[in-house]
């Protein structure tokens, strides 16, 4: 299991316990009503310019207006994780971002695609323009970045595709030396290997961004 998947099972299983407390709370202060546990209680809650006072209540009033509060944020607040920064010193993300897990799958699943498309530009454009007689420190900083540049490639295509990259890949290395490797393919294992393939290659000028 991958760890987006990890990640995702992990806040689902945090929103129903949410749901499942939050009822528990609801039960808790229905009894006391039915059990006629009545005695007067008050309570005041701010929050910036917000105030809400609580007056001659009974006590199965805080169990569900907890209950409640606890209900709306965890339908309020889904999980959105974007981006994860490169923090100092972390050499895996070396000036950029990891793609890591959200809801709004597809926002994160288009600025990684169009990230990758950049990339294959780039490195496109620097192979093609890459003159042999130019100072040879310009052409090593530009095949490092280069390189840099397609290891980026390789997080961003393993974030998209973290069930089928490693099974792509072990694909590709053998038909490089084995072209009937692709023989042996059911036809939804050649699908999957078309769309990463076709993403591995895509570029600005294959697929122009709008």
């Amino acid at each position: 299991m991958s760890e987006i998947e990890i990640l995702v099972l992990g806040r689902a299983i945090e929103r129903v316990l949410i749901v499942l407390i939050c009822g528990a709370s609801l039960g808790f202060g229905w009894n006391l009503f039915r059990e006629g546990v009545v005695e007067d209680q008050e309570a005041e809650v701010s929050r910036g310019q917000w105030k809400l006072t609580l007056k001659k209540v009974g006590p199965g009033v805080f169990f569900a207006l907890f209950a409640c509060i606890g209900l709306v944020y965890a339908v309020t607040s889904p999980l959105t994780l974007g981006p994860r920064s490169a923090t100092k010193g972390d050499h895996t993300a070396l000036g950029a971002a990891t793609i890591t897990a959200s809801y709004d799958a597809p926002t994160v699943d288009k600025l990684a695609r169009d990230e990758i498309k950049a990339i294959n530009t780039l490195t496109i454009l620097w192979r093609s323009d890459r003159l042999p007689n130019a100072p040879k420190t310009e052409l090593e900083a530009g095949d490092q970045a280069a390189q840099m540049l397609l290891e980026r490639k390789d997080r961003l295509l393993q974030a998209i595709f973290p069930q089928d990259y490693d099974r792509y890949k072990d694909i590709k290395g053998k038909a490089a030396y084995h072209p009937d490797v692709f023989n042996t393919l059911t036809q939804e294992e050649k699908a999957q290997y078309d769309r990463v393939e076709h993403l591995n290659n895509d570029s600005l000028m294959t697929s122009p961004a709008h």
